[in-house]
């Protein structure tokens, strides 16, 4: 903080991944780290934790008015009525049930050390985010489909991008 206080500056940061998942309440990577300042801001997609449409900005009017009046929103759609109203009960459900963050980060764990034991490195982000890497596109297919065998859906992702071994 003390750079961006010298130059008058802030921090606006994407917290699409942290926000209902890291910080005690669930407020994303500010509260994860104890950072509080009129300086900082953030933005965050209610489809991730939230399991929404649409996405938020927090801060004052002066902040967010020439957002919303710039560019970035251009063909942007506001959400129907009922993709709101979800939004409201997940970002209550999110507030008031501690429980299912808790529920969340165990969940983590357990994967994070499956794949470990099953040889793949893993990281110990405050996220609870597993992602390993594949030699060819096949064995991800052959992973996918045992996966799907039990009824575990995941996603086989090819990066645009980033090289023909991107798996």
């Amino acid at each position: 903080m003390p750079l961006v206080e010298a130059y008058d500056g802030c921090l606006w940061l994407d917290d699409c991944h942290a926000l209902g998942v890291l910080g005690t309440q669930g407020r994303g990577t500010y509260e994860h780290y104890g950072l509080h300042s009129e300086r900082l801001y953030f933005g965050a997609t209610l489809s991730k934790a939230v399991g929404a449409h649409g996405g938020i900005i927090a801060g004052k009017e002066e902040f967010i008015l020439p957002i919303r009046a710039g560019h970035i929103a251009n063909g942007a759609n506001a959400s129907v009525s009922a993709a709101a109203a979800a939004a409201v009960k997940g970002m209550q459900l999110m507030m008031t049930q501690p429980k299912l963050r808790e529920q969340l980060w165990s969940n983590a764990r357990q994967l994070k050390s499956g794949l470990k034991a099953m040889g793949f490195d893993q990281d110990d982000t405050p996220v609870p985010v597993a992602a390993w890497v594949l030699k060819t596109a096949k064995e991800m297919d052959q992973i996918q489909t045992e996966m799907m065998n039990p009824g575990i859906a995941i996603q086989r992702t090819e990066y645009v991008g980033a090289g023909p071994n991107a798996y």
